[in-house]
């Protein structure tokens, strides 16, 4: 069983920042620049390839947006994905613009063969804006051909206490819940922190760690990750076996774009099912 997540950064486009996330080092400076809608079609191609080659079982979406003005009459980026591959989706919105008609969200993809049964979006803390946004997990149940499963998709503030008081959160919601149940998203804080540390010692499980404890797993941000942001968790006493794991969207195309300004990472589980 594979399970991936990964923030696809909505229709974000990296001209007006100087180290140019998402784009080749050493991109020319009298190279294209595309817009918002044609960069993301550029990236899209690199994100399906990418699942199509992998197939994972179930896919964690982070900053999945709808963009009247970027991307008229376009589904949301969950949708979009979804639709190419087969897959079926649910989407929550976690925040949406003031300036504009745009939102983003979370969305979970079930690959042929899985049901999603429900879903449930929970309000996570959030620092006060400009400097922060809305934020949420979205819990969602499936059925697959391995038994139930239960994931959690979260996107954590940008602020370390609300990522603490997050990580609080979710452990009381989730103290009842059944494994097996994973926690993954980008939690925007790095593996020392006071919010991850905290997810170690209630006995959740990094599955990265757990497979490559020697490897530090860089996720953000292309094009030379430097820093680890992007997690899969599994609770405690889980039944799943994590067998290997490794990052995707690490490489650009031909052209130089990389599919999104985070990495993605992927786990494969024991297929033993559970009851």
């Amino acid at each position: 069983m594979k399970i991936l997540t990964w923030n696809i950064w909505q229709y974000a486009v990296p001209w007006d920042k100087p180290e140019l996330p998402g784009v080749g080092a050493g991109y020319p400076a009298h190279a294209p620049r595309p817009g918002a809608w044609a960069y993301w079609v550029q990236r899209r191609a690199i994100i399906l390839a990418t699942l199509a080659a992998e197939r994972p079982d179930v896919v964690l979406l982070q900053e999945c947006a709808t963009d009247a003005e970027r991307a008229p009459d376009a589904p949301n980026q969950a949708a979009q994905l979804a639709d190419a591959l087969g897959y079926t989706f649910v989407y929550r919105r976690a925040t949406a613009s003031h300036r504009r008609h745009a939102e983003f969200g979370q969305g979970v993809l079930a690959a042929p063969g899985w049901t999603i049964q429900a879903a449930t979006a929970y309000d996570l803390p959030s620092a006060a804006p400009p400097q922060d946004s809305p934020r949420i997990a979205l819990g969602v149940d499936l059925a697959g051909p391995w038994g139930a499963l239960r994931v959690l998709n979260a996107h954590f503030s940008l602020d370390a206490a609300a990522r603490l008081r997050s990580v609080e959160q979710l452990l009381a919601q989730t103290a009842d819940v059944p494994a097996p149940l994973l926690l993954a998203g980008d939690l925007n804080d790095v593996p020392d922190s006071a919010a991850i540390t905290r997810l170690a010692r209630a006995g959740w499980q990094d599955c990265w760690a757990a497979i490559r404890p020697a490897e530090p797993e860089f996720t953000f941000c292309t094009p030379a990750p430097f820093i680890r942001l992007d997690y899969i968790f599994q609770a405690p006493a889980g039944p799943l076996q994590p067998m290997a794991a490794r990052r995707v969207g690490v490489t650009p195309d031909g052209a130089g774009f990389f599919p999104s300004d985070h990495a993605g990472v992927l786990v494969e589980f024991a297929t033993t099912r559970v009851e």
